[in-house]
């Protein structure tokens, strides 16, 4: 077996989760207020970011839902999915759903194609689409890996047959002797 595929996917995980601090901001209180700045509508996520921070996803994203569904304007709305986005994508979230944040990716790509943000979300799709192509080869290598390890039980059950056998073939000649 290859040691690149075992730990590829260890990799593409570990890029993801770097990556992922690197799209979203997520120093609480005015320093977010400061390095969300020049993203129109990222002011009103001060809260959802601050949650986020502490590692509370669910309230963080029920803030962001909040927040789309009382968006003042397209801006804020963009910024509100950019962050349901990255919550779904976020890798030490537990809900978190790499296919989920698949589609939002290209639905925010789709309905936000001009945003500040869309340079991040297609990087962030490709990272996600890497992720899914190892996620699928993980699955290849672990139904690979069953079948290795039925065998190596049936090669197991075969040698200790043999064995017995060899046992009884010299039972068999000390008795001539």
């Amino acid at each position: 077996m290859r040691p690149w595929r075992i730990l590829l996917p260890a990799a593409l995980a570990a890029l993801l989760a770097g990556c992922l601090a690197d799209l979203l901001p997520r120093p609480v209180g005015r320093a977010n207020e400061q390095a969300c700045a020049g993203i129109p509508g990222s002011a009103v996520l001060v809260r959802a970011d601050a949650l986020a921070a502490q590692k509370r996803f669910r309230a963080a994203r029920r803030e962001a839902e909040r927040i789309l569904a009382q968006a003042p304007d397209q801006d804020a709305a963009a910024e509100a999915r950019f962050r349901l986005l990255m919550l779904l994508a976020d890798g030490d979230n537990p809900d978190r759903d790499y296919a989920k944040a698949r589609s939002a990716a290209r639905a925010f790509l789709k309905r936000y194609p001009g945003s500040p943000r869309a340079p991040a979300v297609r990087v962030l799709l490709s990272l996600l689409q890497e992720v899914r192509r190892a996620q699928a080869e993980i699955s290849t290598l672990k139904g690979y890996n069953a079948i290795q390890e039925e065998k190596i039980e049936r090669l197991e059950e075969d040698i200790r047959r043999i064995k017995e056998i060899d046992l009884k073939v010299e039972e068999q000649k000390k008795k001539l002797e």
